[in-house]
């Protein structure tokens, strides 16, 4: 939260003598030790820089919220997650670094390309609220020096730890890539040898710790760096020590139940963390779905997830894994393979065995298996036999179009859309397994028409269109996507994703732009937006004029009162730190603090 807000909301709600009693009762603050003047708007700026300089602001805004319930809501965001000052931008100098080009986030800092006399580095910044954490930050750091000293080509060279002022950084020898986010999470479900080239360096790094004694205890997605070549760095062990902040937030890796239960990490927590992304590879999803009702956390510590082979759509999953995974995953750690190299030797051999299986699979079993289910398309049973084929040896692109041809034996039938919709969603996963992408989106096309406002199919097809490099036609449905969503956050994924792949494949960064943009007028509560935007306006003034013209318009519209105090700060926030206009702000903040919600308690 921009500190501008939070001080024009105390002018607004507080009188002079109330804002002295204010700081007395609540926060021990003898108003006259400040150095103020006599005016209201010279106490504020005094007490806000006061409680930021002694970390209180949460306190301040505890106790304003007290005082004054209407002040819930615009002040909810930092009493939850904590106050953040200012990030850093390209261009600035931090102690003996000068940063380059900002990599990405994840859910306790900033990455940064560097430069430190001449040399390039990786660099990591923690967050404020993270770094205020001093005691957490420092066992991080000692994490850090110890995994730096275990020599692995996953493992990045380590250069330097420590603070520069109020900022924790961790410096590496310059790595290429982007985190692993979207490598893990944007996939279709994967067979077990295909997901393989993923995992197996990935275990490599994992054994290379455990061997030294040592644990991850923060193994996520966020956590693994992808070069364009495919080529793996593992970072940010020991992260948990900084996790409070960002489960604080709903952001952070989850951690294996018993971190979440209050216990430090052990190898057996790095096996259920590995446990959970084989599960999303191979499945094609998250183990457990997570929403502002109950957290994917929540789940991780109390409810056991249902096996593969029941999560994995299109993907067949042998017995002895589908019981490995579950193993790996037990609640109890004593439940679970002891280390990496436990991990290890089942793994290979569960991989071998799944390279055996596909070397052969007879012609004659294959069509026996396609015949059972053209007699009765709407049994899972025959389905599931002629799919486990696969794993012996038949051809995927073969079963899929069997699926298809099974699926149109169901037009007209009498309750047979439900059957239609699970046949041709295996047949389109399968034949991108097969590569035959303008079969999958046929596929596709036919599951839209009987399940129109499904948003994994219509991702699924406009990521079918993006292989196909049908551009024009990823780029209408977005579109289209991003005007008819029903949800706000729904609208604005639409029109990030729109974003990406104009930036990333057309390289229009004008027309990536005003997706962006629009991303952040439709759900403005969402970082990564401005974050995007930030990637392709960089320091150059116009261009973020051009993002807050967006921005202006979009208020006109019809939106949420805490949408609008949402965009209303991130306009703020881009006259502040982008435009670096320090005088605009002030008025910007003000028709925030005029857009009150109804009156709450506390």
């Amino acid at each position: 939260m921009p500190i501008a807000l939070l001080t024009a909301e105390l002018e607004r709600q507080f009188s002079l003598s109330e804002l002295e009693k204010l700081a007395q009762d609540g926060l021990g603050v003898d108003a006259s030790d400040l150095p103020a003047g006599d005016a209201k708007a010279s106490l504020v700026s005094a007490l806000v820089e006061h409680c930021v300089s002694t970390q209180s602001i949460e306190a301040l805004c505890d106790i304003a919220v007290a005082a004054r319930p209407a002040l819930r809501e615009p002040l909810q965001a930092v009493r939850v997650s904590g106050f953040v000052t200012a990030e850093l931008r390209s261009g600035a100098e931090l102690g003996p670094y000068e940063l380059g080009r900002r990599r990405g986030v994840d859910a306790w800092s900033t990455w940064f390309e560097a430069e430190r006399d001449g040399e390039a580095v990786s660099l990591q910044v923690l967050r404020s609220d993270v770094s205020a954490r001093r005691s957490g930050v420092e066992r991080y750091f000692a994490t850090v020096r110890a995994v730096g000293r275990v020599s692995h080509k996953h493992l990045p060279t380590l250069s330097a730890v420590g603070w520069f002022g109020d900022h924790a950084v961790v410096a590496y020898e310059a790595f290429a890539g982007e985190n692993g986010t979207q490598e893990i999470s944007d996939t279709s479900p994967l067979r077990l040898r295909d997901s393989w080239k993923t995992l197996e360096p990935l275990l490599e790094v994992l054994c290379a710790l455990h061997e030294a004694k040592l644990c991850h205890g923060a193994l996520s997605a966020e956590m693994l760096w992808y070069s364009p070549e495919g080529e793996l760095k593992v970072v940010g062990a020991g992260s948990h020590f900084l996790t409070t902040a960002a489960l604080g937030s709903g952001r952070g890796s989850v951690g294996a139940p018993e971190q979440l239960h209050g216990q430090l990490p052990t190898s057996r927590s790095d096996v259920y963390a590995f446990g959970t992304l084989l599960y999303e590879l191979v499945s094609g999803r998250p183990m457990f779905k997570s929403d502002a009702q109950r957290p994917s956390w929540v789940e991780h510590a109390a409810t056991d997830p249902e096996p593969l082979s029941f999560a994995a759509r299109g993907a067949p999953i042998d017995a002895d894994l589908d019981e490995f995974v579950l193993e790996m995953l037990d609640k109890e750690p004593a439940g679970r393979p002891a280390d990496g190299d436990a991990l290890l030797d089942v793994m290979e051999s569960l991989v071998s065995m799944s390279v055996r299986r596909g070397s052969i699979f007879p012609d004659s079993e294959f069509e026996n298996r396609v015949a059972a289910l053209m007699r009765n398309p709407e049994d899972p049973v025959a389905a599931g036999v002629l799919e486990s084929g696969i794993d012996q040896g038949a051809d995927p692109g073969r079963v899929a179009a069997a699926f298809s041809r099974a699926a149109g034996e169901l037009d007209g039938n009498d309750g047979g859309q439900a059957d239609q919709s699970r046949l041709l969603m295996h047949a389109a996963s399968l034949f991108e397994r097969a590569e035959r992408h303008d079969d999958a989106r046929q596929c596709f096309e036919k599951l839209m028409l009987l399940e129109p406002s499904d948003e994994a199919v219509q991702a699924a097809l406009i990521r079918s269109c993006r292989s196909l490099g049908d551009h024009t036609r990823a780029i209408e449905m977005l579109v289209e996507r991003g005007q008819e969503a029903t949800r706000s956050e729904e609208r604005g994924r639409a029109f990030a994703r729109l974003g990406v792949l104009l930036r990333d494949e057309l390289e229009d960064d004008t027309q990536a732009l005003i997706a962006f943009a629009s991303a952040l007028c439709e759900d403005p509560l969402e970082p990564a937006h401005l974050q995007e935007i930030s990637r392709v306006a960089g320091r150059h003034d116009e261009t973020w004029a051009e993002v807050l013209g967006y921005c202006v318009t979009a208020l006109e519209g019809e939106q949420s009162t805490e949408r609008k105090n949402a965009l209303l700060a991130q306009m703020g926030s881009i006259y502040l730190e982008r435009v670096h206009r320090p005088d605009l702000p002030s008025s910007v903040f003000s028709r925030c603090s005029l857009r009150k919600p109804a009156m709450t308690t506390p």
